[in-house]
């Protein structure tokens, strides 16, 4: 019983992004011709973002190998890296960077924390007075490949657009395929109340039966 409260108490930090089937779009120009242009595929929660408020969206990268993010840098490899132009009426934030882990290389004897799953979320905020309609977000996208055998790959940097539509506060929005978990913060906000006074009532519980050394299973 005990292990099962505990499980529902970690349910929420257990939650991760998983990827979904997808389809290339056509690959952007890159800004080194002598290396081979990225496949990518831009994403936002819903259809449309509406004046005043802030949405979710991501690009994901296809069949890139492995590679190393801002959370884990590593000396002489150039990390993931998605950095945005300024476009009048709307601010990105929040970029979220894949979690690494350590995997072994023949080029390297110690272990490189590296991830296959080359996705970055972030948020999009359109102003209240933004201009409405379709728009493009424009970013510089830089990374540097990772193969077990063959070892680090050149520098990529390549031109990606993500577009997006701006429609008036209140324009009723659809969701689309987005493929990665998403949780409304007002879900988040009510699991969190629902778990406070549940977490009170078992920690004594659990203090007095670690006490005692007679925990049940």
């Amino acid at each position: 019983m005990l292990r099962t409260i505990l499980a529902v108490l970690l349910l929420h930090s257990l939650i991760v992004a998983q990827a979904a089937e997808n389809q290339p779009s056509t690959p952007p120009h890159s800004s080194n011709p002598s290396t081979p242009q990225p496949n990518y595929q831009p994403y936002t929660f819903y259809d449309a973002v509406r004046r005043g408020t802030t949405e979710e969206a991501a690009i994901q990268l296809l069949s890139v190998g492995f590679i190393t993010t801002p959370k884990s840098k590593v000396s002489g490899i150039v990390p993931l890296n998605l950095e945005f132009e300024p476009v009048e009426g709307l601010t990105v934030s929040q970029l979220h960077y894949p979690t690494t882990y350590p995997r072994k290389f023949n080029f390297q004897s110690q272990l490189v924390p590296v991830t296959g799953l080359a996705h970055i979320e972030f948020k999009v905020h359109a102003d209240l007075n933004a201009a409405l309609g379709p728009r493009i977000l424009t970013a510089k996208l830089t990374f540097q490949p990772i193969q077990i055998d063959s070892g680090i790959g050149p520098v990529h940097e390549a031109v990606v657009e993500i577009p997006i539509t701006i429609v008036d506060r209140h324009t009723s929005v659809k969701k689309t395929g987005y493929p990665y978990h998403h949780m409304p913060k007002a879900q988040e906000v009510a699991l969190i109340v629902a778990l406070v006074p549940l977490a009170v009532a078992v920690m004594p519980i659990y203090l007095a039966c670690m006490a005692s050394n007679n925990c049940p299973d």
